[in-house]
Formats: C-alpha cells, structure tokens, sequence
C-alpha cells in the first residue's frame, strides 16, 4: 500500500521492470513470522512484464468505474535530468506531445480525443515533476478500436513526436504564461526556499517550470536531445488499469509499443544533495505574505528505497512517533497553549534525491518568535523524555483502523486512485503490496514494536547536528538576518524542558445513550428505491441504499437556518458557530477528549452552514456509525464553542481576509 504511504500513511509502491515481475506474490513467512530480510510482496492483482525493447508495464483489473478504462506513460526522468541551459524543458516537452506527431499531426488531437467521446482536458492530463513525466489517458470504453487507438496516441508520444520549431514558438507563450499565472506568494517563497534547501546540489535549481531566460531560449535540437536522451523504453512504464481482462490490455500495448528498438537505460544525472556541515538558516520574505512559518529542517541524502520487511519496520516506527508528536502539538492547539496556529512534524523523500525530517509551524507573523521558542521546546520535550504508553496505544488503534478501512474499501476505490498508487510507486523504486498482505505485515510488526523503541527513534530523527531554520513572513519590521535567526534557533534547542503531564481521559462519549426515536409513517418511492420516514418528534429521514463504495455510509443532518438570518451586526456568526461541528466539544467533554474517545474509529463526523440551512454529517464504516452519531448528537444537544477554536478561527479569517 504506500499509496496511504508512511509520509501519506503506510503503502508500498511499485518497482518496474524486471525486479516487479521476479518479485514474489507472497510474503515468504517461517514459523517466526515475517523477517527483516524478506522482499516485501507485490500485490498479486497486478499483472506485470517487461517487453523485449525494454518498455515496463503494469495492469490492474478493476471496475470502477464500470466499463473504463485508463492508460497511463509513465517517463522515468523530469527537470532534475536537465542540464543547466534546459531548465523547464521536461515540462515543456510534456506540453509538446499535443501539439502533432507521427500519426496525430498538429491541430488534429483535439478532432482525435473528441472522435473517442473524450473532452480534451478532462479525459487527458499529464503532469511533470522532479523525477518523473506522466501523460493520463482515460477512455470511455474497453474495446479493442478504442484502446487501441488510445495506445497508439501514447506510442507516439513516447517515441514520434514531431517537436517542430514552428510548433515550439506557438507553445512558447503558453509555458511562460502558465509560469506567470503560478508566480504568487507561495510560487515565490517555494523557489527561494528550495533554491537553499541543499544549495550545494541541483535540486533547488532544477524547478519543472524553468526560468524565463531558459524557456524563451530552448529551441527544436535541445527539445530533441533531451527527447532522444530520456525518452527511450528502458525509461517507460505503461500503466493500465481498468475494466477489462488483462491479457487483452497486454496484446494492445505490446503491439503499440514493443516494435521500437530496444536502447540503453540514462543514468540519471548526479543531484549533489550532502549532509550539511553547519548550522544554516534562511529568511525569506514577501509583501503578499499575511502569516509566518518557521521550520526546523535535518537535511540528508537520500535513503534507497524501502524494498524489505525491515525497512518497511523501521519506516512504521518511525511514522509512530511522527503521528504521536503530532498529535501533542494539536492538543496544544485546541486548548490554545500554542502561540501558532498550526504545526507538525514529520520525515520524507523527494523525487528519490534529498530526505529531510521537519518540525514546523505557522501563525502570525508578530509571534514568529514565541513559535520558534514552542515548537523547539516541544521539540526537546519529545527528545528528552520520549512517549507515554497510551499515546502509543492511540498511534496503534489509528494506524490498525486505517489499513483495516483500506481492505473494506479497496475493491471500490476509484481507478485513479489506483493508477495514483501505482504510478508513486514506479517513481520510488518500492514494491507494492495489497492492502490485505499490508495489514497483515503491520499487524505482525506493530505487536513487536515497544515504547522505547518508537521513542529512541524520534530522538535521533530529531537530534539534528546541523539544523537548518527556515523562516518565511510578510515585509516589515521584525524580520531577522540569516545570523539573527540561527542564533534565535540554537538557543530556542538548548532547553530541558519537563515530561508532560498525562492528560485526563473521559471514559465514554455519553453518560445514557437515548432511547431510540418511534416512527409515525413510511413510506418508500420505487423509483429512486428511497425510504421516507416521519418520527414521532417531526424529524423526517430520507435513506437509500447504495453500494457502489465498499462499506461506506454517509448521514446528512440539515438543520434549518442560516446566514440569511444573520443582521449586519451579527455577520459570519453563522460560520463561527459551525466551528463547533468542525471541532466537537461539549459542556463536559472537551474536543481533545472526543478526539481521544473516537480514535481508531473509521468515522468521521463535521458540519458547516451555508445561505439558510446548516449541517452535520457523519461517514465512514456502517460499523462505527453508531460512534460518529454519538458525538452528531452531542453536537445537537450540547455542543460547545471553546474560546481557542474562536480565536484561532478569527486569527485565520483575518489572515484570509487581508490576502484576499
């Protein structure tokens, strides 16, 4: 599963190629159980191969929807195998493909989309990133005229585009305009902060957008020597998931796609990412900015992909302490003893080239430094004293109940949904596994993982010798030099703060469940298959059943009113008062002793209010509804608007307001 992946949540991805199809269907298990050396399982629903020429493919049979079929290529390179003079030609290339080839002449792939019953847009996509190039073809059917033509169009992207110079400059203006509708605040802090995240590497210079001078630069022999570099099949994955036999999805992309001669796979170009070697900070600032973060970054090379059962173990233990921690700073949150807004910490990998772990928080920029000051203690806090038992029995019932929910629903999960795991998983190099062989793996380790364990873990993530601090916030007064701020962070480290008190727990969301409501009338519409039911206190309930999403129901309470009622006095009380439903509490439970009671339970439960009605809705697995209606009813009949949820939501409207 790495598609809920441990920076996502825990899933596996796929490997191509040759290693994928040599890779075992089962998790090789002696009476020990799974060993640290075991591959880690391929989800055996996958149907894998390697053509002759070197082009990988991967197929999934799965209905959803019903009578469709998706196709994607992936290309295994992206702006990090760029040279200097082709920044942004990656993603220039990925606009190129709709814009003639062999079979498809300029101005003829919209005619070619529509002559399928496509929507040029909406049935086709593609996407450029660090590491990889994807182009997304969704077709309406499964017949052989369709997909093969569907394969053909790909086939040609991937080996017979035209990229004519004339063709080149008609797009040029497009790539630059795309650049400048992307160029806001957020654009422009991401660059600067990339750019200096490991300056001695490529990675922060090797953005897919490119730069201005690039782009109006590149002409037609560039486009072609990139094309003809990274383009080749020993770089390609095909991706087919859908409603159809698999053999028959092999047949089609073999004949589109294995006549191309067979070429040496590029080595990817060297990235440069090293450990750093002092401590370093960066300020970046910008007018249009309305809120400050501040980040504590470790930045390291990259880790080689998680191929094995031990890597798989430690990459748990160390989700499970991410997961605590965070869960501590969102307590500090809601009982408002944080001075941010909100914040996090975890570890991750881009593009396979530089793996940083974070703790980081956002709020207004006037108490940068007091954040700075609570994330580093909390920091320090975790480092020094480790976790509690029952916050590693709350870690354990959330991460159990997610895979358990993840088996309930993944024959009904959507084929993009699929296609999007699959695909992260050839740009990782990581073996995918199903969601059952998963929760069957984590079962197993979760039992064996102590406390010491996923604490000792946290503290050498976070014992960062070489801290990199990153700060963005508006122009002004109060912005610190580079110095300042380093200076700032090491001293903001070098506390000894205490353990944490254990927190008070509440034993059950409700004192007395109610005694259930008598129905005066039903009635049902034949049509539509609606049940329609009055109860004896005037509620109507309206129910149909449905059973397209595996295990999965949805309640819908709408309450009348709104803020059609509000006066110019009382504007926006309607969606303050709703904050409730977003953060549950009562007059006696507080919303981090609902939150407690309801963790590990696949339910959800929010609400929000529009012109003249508001809501509460309750989803998630028929069998926790009855907790999920519990705090509904708790939210009907005693909910509670606590002071932090107040402030913290003006802070934000406020924020928002002056953005806008």
């Amino acid at each position: 599963m790495r598609s809920l992946s441990f920076p996502t949540l825990l899933s596996s991805a796929v490997v191509a190629g040759a290693l994928l199809a040599s890779a075992p269907a089962a998790l090789a298990q002696d009476a020990k159980g799974p060993q640290p050396g075991d591959p880690l399982p391929t989800d055996p629903a996958l149907v894998t191969g390697t053509l002759d020429n070197g082009v990988a493919y991967i197929v999934r049979q799965h209905g959803n929807p019903e009578g469709h079929v998706s196709v994607w290529l992936h290309i295994d390179s992206g702006s990090l195998n760029e040279t200097e003079e082709q920044r942004g030609i990656a993603h220039f290339l990925e606009h190129m493909a709709f814009n003639g080839s062999e079979n498809f002449p300029a101005g003829t792939v919209v005619k070619f989309f529509e002559s399928l019953g496509l929507s040029f847009g909406r049935d086709q996509n593609a996407f450029t990133s660090f590491d990889q190039t994807t182009f997304q073809l969704d077709l309406p059917d499964t017949s052989d005229e369709v997909l093969a033509k569907g394969m053909l169009y790909l086939s040609d992207v991937a080996f017979r585009l035209d990229l004519s110079q004339k063709e080149i400059d008609s797009e040029r203006g497009i790539i630059l305009e795309e650049k400048r509708t992307r160029s806001g605040a957020r654009q422009r802090v991401q660059e600067q902060m990339l750019a200096e995240l490991a300056p001695e590497s490529t990675f922060g210079r090797r953005l897919p957008i490119g730069t201005d001078e690039s782009l109006n630069a590149v002409q037609r022999p560039d486009f072609l020597a990139y094309y003809k570099k990274w383009y080749v099949p020993a770089n390609m994955t095909v991706i087919v998931v859908g409603d159809l036999e698999p053999e028959k999805a092999v047949a089609a992309l073999t004949k589109a796609f294995g006549e191309q001669p067979a070429a040496e796979k590029p080595a990817p170009l060297p990235i440069g990412v090293k450990a750093p070697t002092e401590t370093r900070a960066v300020v970046v600032t910008d007018p249009e900015l309305k809120v400050a973060t501040i980040s504590i970054v470790k930045v390291e090379p990259p880790r080689p992909p998680s191929t094995t059962v031990g890597a798989y173990r430690r990459d748990l233990v160390e989700y499970l302490g991410s997961w605590i921690f965070n869960r501590r700073l969102s307590t500090l949150i809601a009982e408002g003893k944080a001075p941010f807004l909100s914040a996090g910490a975890g570890a991750g990998q881009t593009a396979g080239a530089i793996r940083t772990t974070q703790a980081r928080a956002t709020g207004r920029p006037e108490v940068w430094k007091e954040m700075l000051a609570a994330l580093a203690t909390e920091v320090e806090r975790a480092r020094l004293h480790g976790f509690t038992e029952q916050e590693l029995a709350d870690a354990n019932k959330a991460i159990a109940s997610l895979l358990e929910r993840a088996v309930e629903t993944e024959s009904s999960r959507s084929a993009r949904a699929v296609l999007g795991g699959i695909n992260r998983g050839v740009a990782s190099g990581e073996p995918i596994t199903s969601a059952t062989t998963d929760l069957e793996i984590a079962t197993t380790l979760l039992a064996g993982i102590t406390l010491d364990e996923v604490s000792a873990s946290f503290a050498k993530a976070v014992d960062i010798e070489h801290p990199l601090f990153q700060l963005t916030m508006p122009d002004g007064d109060g912005v610190p030099t580079r110095e300042e701020l380093v200076a700032l962070g090491s001293k903001a480290l070098d506390v000894t703060p205490e353990a944490g008190a254990a927190e008070e727990r509440a034993s059950a969301l409700l004192e007395q469940v109610p005694e259930p409501g008598k129905v005066v009338d039903s009635s049902v519409h034949e049509a539509s298959g609606v049940t329609s039911i009055w109860f004896e206190n005037g509620v109507r309930m309206h129910h149909r059943f449905m059973d397209k999403r595996k295990e999965s129901a949805t309640i819908a309470i709408t309450l009348a009113g709104g803020e059609l009622q509000e006066t110019a006095a009382t504007r926006g009380i309607t969606q303050a008062a709703t904050i409730a439903f977003s953060r549950a509490a009562t007059s006696k439970l507080s919303s981090t002793q609902i939150r407690d009671l309801t963790t590990g339970k696949s339910v959800g439960v929010g609400g929000g209010a529009g012109a003249d009605s508001g809501s509460v809705s309750v989803s998630g697995k028929p069998g926790d509804l009855e907790t999920g209606m519990q705090v509904a009813y708790l939210l009907l009949t005693d909910p509670l608007l606590e002071p932090a949820a107040l402030a913290q939501w003006k802070q934000a409207q406020a924020q928002g307001i002056a953005a806008r």
